[in-house]
């Protein structure tokens, strides 16, 4: 064979063998054994022809903003659809001057919440955490505060007429010149209170439980504190 057909032969050889390729066709060349492709969602797994089809690398989303753990007012107002919050984490919240009347916020964590001028008048905080809560001025008449947690509070002022404190724990917690006027105090814990001024008139204070730490100086009473 002369050199211009050795030539040819040559070339049509090298267009088979890149043919045999393209057409995945074995030419001695494994080809499970070529590298993957390296991706921006990690690697791309090889396709072997006449295999099984792989299984697609998903790409995590990444994960949702955590809700903030302190809200504001404005932020409380958007939480109550409905008015209703049922065991809400509010701790540490700053609720001053928010206006939830009548809100559902049985179970709810208000510990240490800023609640100086908050309107909860009617709101339903049955077992409610508000221990250290500070509430100066808070409006709380006809509120429901069976079971709920207002040890060490700072109540200075605070409106509880009519409210419904029956098995709640007030102890240590300040209440000078706080308005109690009707309202149910049966089997509250007042042990430590300081009810300094406190009005007491019409109160049901029976079964409450009180010690040598119990402050009434010039409580104002219909009769005896207790």
């Amino acid at each position: 064979m002369d050199r211009s057909n050795a030539f040819i032969a040559c070339a049509l050889l090298a267009l088979v063998a890149s043919a045999g390729c393209m057409e995945g066709l074995d030419l001695g060349m494994d080809v499970a054994l070529l590298p993957p492709v390296t991706g921006v969602g990690g690697p791309t797994p090889t396709v072997v022809p006449g295999g099984p089809r792989p299984t697609p690398v998903s790409t995590p989303l990444p994960s949702a903003r955590p809700t903030p753990r302190h809200r504001t007012g404005n932020e409380v107002n958007y939480l109550l659809v409905a008015n209703s919050c049922l065991a809400c984490d509010l701790e540490k919240a700053d609720l001053q001057f928010a206006e939830l009347e009548g809100a559902f916020l049985a179970g709810a964590v208000m510990k240490e919440a800023n609640l100086m001028g908050t309107v909860l008048t009617k709101a339903d905080l049955t077992m409610a955490d508000l221990s250290w809560a500070r509430a100066p001025g808070v409006r709380m008449n006809n509120a429901t505060l069976r079971g709920a947690d207002l040890s060490d509070a700072f109540l200075h002022g605070a409106q509880m007429a009519m409210a419904d404190l029956r098995g709640a724990n007030l102890r240590g917690a300040s209440c000078h010149d706080t308005q109690f006027i009707d309202a149910d105090l049966t089997g509250a814990d007042l042990r430590g209170t300081d009810l300094c001024r406190a009005h007491l008139e019409d109160a049901i204070l029976e079964g409450a439980l009180t010690n040598e730490e119990t402050v009434c100086v010039d409580c104002i009473t219909k009769g005896p504190c207790w």
